[in-house]
């Protein structure tokens, strides 16, 4: 008798894709499960004021994704952008994908630095797989798949890196996109602006707070009930996830995150040695950081304390919150109790450098009555636009209804600015200040003087306020008192700032534009800045030998405000001004090349919408990007093929044949 050996069947799926798949499997999901939804923007300028018209689930979104190639999701810190990533990753292998889930909270400083040295981009993203997927995968892994088998790459939290590595990301995955075969990108970020190589390529959608049927839904089932007050933090997915669990809700999300550490994890007496160890290691510049580091601040038991609740997790010897808003909260709990450390530095230390404002927000729902305006005060000094998403994201704050006032005026008045970039940036915070029925009325507005004439009949205050009201609603065109210009070099940083920019809408004689050439020698160096900023707005032969100087200036702020207000004035000069002021930018680019956030003013600066600039501006800017691109890096000179891209693209009115030659000469 014949017997026929039966042989083990063998796996031909790879034990990378195996791990993977365990990997995704195994996430964990919160519940209840709340009903998740996002919504489709054509553009950044959509995405910033949807109203609920067409929501879209997980898989609807892969579906789109698939077909899109690029996708990015914004939405605010606690919204479920992980979760929803999370289920979209699972819902792949439901349909045979291979999803790639990585998370950037574990992007160290330290990978982010070996990682910005990389030359290409394509090996920039086979280090991001190999150093943070679950599978230690690359590029090689997913081009061994057949082309038939369909990969998404899900990363999660672009808000969690430094603004500058979150931009190159972007870069990298857009262009990994674009020539792997079978691949999606899905990328989550918060509400902010970014850039693309090409923008039409990339789908945009925003997850939208969880709906009032939803969250009464949730409450009734935990047999809870809430007040309609409280019915705004509860759209919020992590925050009704804490209130289900906890039962009780505070007045602010600040409250609410001390409360939940009190309740689970530290004692209030240990709160102080916590926060202060987790605002110090964000020096880092990453969501991981040392334990060890973090333990000799907060002491032992506290470490231990965390970790046995859940709100720490070990990854080797480095460790990080659970979630982000909890790390952020102790930081912000250690900032407001710290008015010394209310500068940029510290601000930029708990934000990524303006990635992640949810630090700030908390921060200013701590901050006493009697010191609420002076925080913002600081905030304003160091980012306009983290004032107004700590406005609009607050619970509870002690900000003055005049400090308020004051901040939307700021905001309202910079819609009109001559360069896009920033009056773009203007239009999406006030957008975000959706609750604020004068916000809300000025983007209506189609002139200034609107708004001026509006502020002037309506709002009301005490003497401060009514001195600033006086000076903000200066009329364009007006005359000025040698008293009101002095104002520029004011202490109080709101009065001072506010003088530079009515100065710039007002007539100005040659004696008052001397005494502001003047303060470009003056010691202090806001002062320096606030004055180059007003002369912007005067170009003359006289002023741009101020600019010059501003550009080499030792303060890296004023040299920015020096070369902002040189293509201002070039664009409102004469063809000679014009033409001297882009001779100096060259000769100056020494002052200029070596500081890549300075080269990014510049490349934003260029973006001057048709109605606001001469005919030869193009020109201009093309021979300008000509002359530096060849000895900049190979990402820089793509930078600058984007700027001379952008500035075609844009509405122009000269003559495309006037500047064939000069387009000719930049490398694509």
């Amino acid at each position: 008798m014949n017997f026929v050996k039966k042989t083990k069947s063998v796996s031909t799926v790879p034990t990378w894709r195996a791990n993977l798949e365990e990997d995704v499997s195994a996430f964990e999901m919160p519940s209840p499960r709340f009903d998740l939804h996002v919504e489709f923007a054509r553009t950044y300028d959509r995405l910033f004021e949807l109203t609920d018209e067409s929501l879209l689930r997980e898989e609807e979104l892969l579906s789109n994704a698939i077909r899109d190639g690029r996708v990015l999701l914004a939405g605010r810190g606690g919204g479920g952008k992980t979760v929803f990533l999370r289920r979209c990753a699972q819902r792949c292998l439901k349909l045979g994908y291979v999803a790639v889930f990585i998370s950037l909270k574990f992007f160290t400083q330290q990978k982010a630095s070996v990682w910005l040295d990389l030359q290409s981009r394509l090996a920039k993203v086979d280090f991001l797989l190999r150093s943070l997927s679950s599978a230690k995968l690359g590029i090689a892994e997913l081009d061994s798949l057949t082309p038939s088998v369909q990969r998404v790459l899900l990363i999660d939290g672009l808000n969690e890196v430094d603004a500058k590595v979150a931009q190159e990301l972007i870069f990298c995955l857009d262009e990994y996109a674009g020539t792997a075969i079978s691949t999606s990108v899905v990328v989550s970020d918060r509400l902010v602006r970014r850039e693309f190589i090409s923008p039409h390529r990339w789908s945009l959608y925003a997850i939208q707070p969880l709906s009032l049927g939803e969250v009464r839904g949730q409450i009734k089932s935990a047999h809870k009930t809430i007040t309609n007050d409280q019915q705004t933090l509860l759209s919020s997915p992590y925050f009704l996830d804490l209130y289900l669990a906890n039962g009780s809700l505070g007045s602010s999300s600040a409250a609410e995150m001390e409360a939940w550490f009190v309740e689970h994890s530290i004692s209030a007496d240990e709160l102080p040695a916590a926060a202060e160890a987790a605002f110090r290691v964000y020096s880092h510049r990453s969501r991981s950081f040392p334990v060890d580091e973090f333990q000799a601040i907060a002491g032992e038991s506290t470490t231990q304390k965390l970790l046995i609740s859940g709100a720490l997790t070990l990854s080797g010897e480095d460790a990080l919150f659970d979630h982000h808003l909890k790390h952020d909260f102790l930081a912000s709990h250690y900032l407001a109790d710290h008015r010394e450390l209310w500068f940029k530095d510290s601000f930029d230390l708990v934000t990524f450098s303006g990635s992640s404002f949810d630090a700030i927000m908390m921060c200013l729902e701590q901050v006493a009555e009697s010191e609420a305006d002076a925080f913002i005060r600081s905030v304003y000094d160091w980012n306009l636009y983290g004032v107004g998403y700590a406005l609009s994201e607050s619970r509870h704050h002690n900000v003055s209804e005049q400090m308020r006032h004051v901040m939307v005026a700021m905001f309202t008045e910079r819609r009109w600015d001559l360069i896009e970039p920033t009056a773009l940036k203007a239009r999406d915070t006030l957008k975000l200040l959706r609750d604020d029925a004068d916000s809300q009325r000025f983007l209506r507005y189609e002139r200034l003087d609107e708004v001026l004439d509006f502020i002037g009949r309506s709002w009301q205050g005490p003497s401060w306020f009514t001195q600033w009201k006086e000076l903000f609603t200066t009329k364009p065109k007006s005359s000025v008192s040698d008293a009101v210009q002095h104002k520029i070099k004011d202490e109080d940083s709101v009065i001072g700032w506010t003088t530079s920019n009515v100065l710039r809408r007002c007539i100005l004689t040659e004696a008052q534009q001397a005494y502001l050439r003047g303060l470009v020698g003056e010691p202090l160096a806001v002062v320096r800045w606030r004055a180059i900023h007003t002369l912007g707005a005067f170009p003359s032969h006289e002023n741009l030998t101020a600019l010059a100087d501003a550009i080499r200036d030792k303060d890296l702020l004023v040299r920015y405000g020096g070369i902002r207000s040189c293509f201002e004035s070039a664009s409102q000069a004469s063809e000679e001004v014009r033409g001297e002021t882009f001779a100096i930018l060259n000769q100056n680019s020494k002052f200029i090349l070596e500081y890549p956030f300075l080269k990014d003013e510049i490349r934003r600066a260029m973006l001057i919408p048709r109605a606001k600039r001469p005919k030869s501006w193009i020109k201009s800017c093309v021979r300008l990007i000509s002359t530096w691109q060849p000895s900049e890096s190979n990402d820089d000179q793509e930078k600058w093929t984007r700027t001379a891209q952008s500035l075609f693209d844009l509405p122009f009115s000269e003559n495309e044949s006037e500047v064939t030659t000069e387009a000719n000469a930049i490398t694509v």
